[in-house]
Formats: structure tokens, C-alpha cells, sequence
């Protein structure tokens, strides 16, 4: 095999694994929080307890633990925008170094579920590869949502005093590029996924 080839190969690979593994993550994070926010809003004693960190014998109040939520989940989305992005130069070198009459999933060594719902045998109608195009971006702004409405959710705890403030705004500086990736990515797979 061509060294350039396998070097590239590996690239995507490791992109790929990246990208199901920051999906993965968004999943879990995302149900983690919102499960966080479902206790807070209907058992008001909640927010006040504090697990146990094993082997630290470490208390952290579960307001605290929420804090973390706007952040890790934009953190997260910002990592899938930026594993697409790598992927696009990564599958343009296979194609001019490798055979580039093959299609992008022939590349894929690390599919993950959307890659199984994006990969088709046929060329579905305009309508449908819109939809099935739009698998990582509604993904990715879910998670994106859930970021902003834990931020909301969080100026509601009371306990949390200057701590929110902190995440806000942390939260909120990283929101501009988020929105930005997710403008991009949304007109990039709606680009390609314009009837030929």
C-alpha cells in the first residue's frame, strides 16, 4: 500500500473514532444533565445534597456538578464540529492519493450509527437525502440545545450564587464559535445533499 495512502487512511480512521466517540459522549452528557435538571426542578432538597467522590472523600454539591453541564456539552460540540471539518481535507487527500471513483463510506473504517443511516446503496429522492444529510447537524445543535438550556436552568438554582455567572459566561464565549461550526456544518451537509 502507499505510504501516503496508509498515512491518510489512518488520519480518517482516527477522525472517525473521534467523532463517534464526542457522539457517544454528547449522548451521555446530554441525558446525564437533563436527568440532573429533571430531579432539580421536581425534588427542591436535591440541589442541596452532595455526593461522595469515592476514594477523594470529596463532597460536591449537585448544583455544582450541573454547573459543568453548558460547558462540557459545548465543549463537546465544538469537538465534533472541528472532527468534521478534519475529516473534509482527510477524505480529499484519499481521493486524489487512493481511487477516487469510490464512494466516501468505501473510506470509513470507524462507522458509527449516523454513518449507517447516512450510508445508502441507491440515491434517495432530493427530500429524503436532505434528511438523512441532516443526521450529524440536528446531532450536534441537539446538543448544542441541551448546553443552552442547562446555562437557563442553572440562573434558576438559587444555591449556585457567583458560580452561574462563571458558567455563563464561560458558557457564552464559547457559544460564538459553537453557533458558527454548526452554521457551517449545516450548509455544508445541505450543500451536499442537493439532488444531482
Amino acid at each position: 500500500m502507499n505510504e501516503k495512502l496508509k498515512i491518510w487512511l489512518d488520519r480518517y480512521e482516527a477522525i472517525g473514532r473521534a467523532q463517534h466517540r464526542y457522539l457517544f459522549l454528547l449522548l451521555l452528557f446530554g441525558a446525564f444533565f437533563l436527568t440532573l435538571d429533571y430531579k432539580f426542578r421536581n425534588d427542591q432538597a436535591f440541589a442541596t445534597k452532595s455526593p461522595t467522590i469515592p476514594y477523594l472523600d470529596l463532597d460536591i454539591p449537585v448544583y455544582v456538578v450541573f454547573a459543568l453541564g453548558p460547558i462540557i456539552l459545548t465543549s463537546l460540540v465544538l469537538g465534533l464540529v472541528g472532527a468534521l471539518k478534519a475529516a473534509g481535507p482527510a477524505l480529499e487527500n484519499l481521493k486524489k492519493i487512493g481511487r477516487g471513483s469510490l464512494p466516501d463510506e468505501a473510506y470509513d473504517r470507524v462507522p458509527n450509527l449516523i454513518d449507517f443511516v447516512v450510508y445508502t446503496k441507491q440515491p434517495p429522492p432530493g427530500w429524503l437525502l436532505r434528511v438523512i444529510r441532516s443526521t450529524y447537524p440536528t446531532a450536534m445543535t441537539a446538543g448544542g440545545v441541551a448546553a443552552v438550556y442547562c446555562a437557563a436552568r442553572l440562573v434558576c438554582v438559587d444555591e449556585s450564587g457567583s458560580l452561574k455567572w462563571i458558567v455563563l459566561i464561560v458558557s457564552g464565549a464559547l457559544w460564538i464559535p459553537m453557533t458558527i461550526g454548526l452554521k457551517q456544518v449545516w450548509t455544508s451537509k445541505m450543500r451536499t445533499a442537493k439532488p444531482k
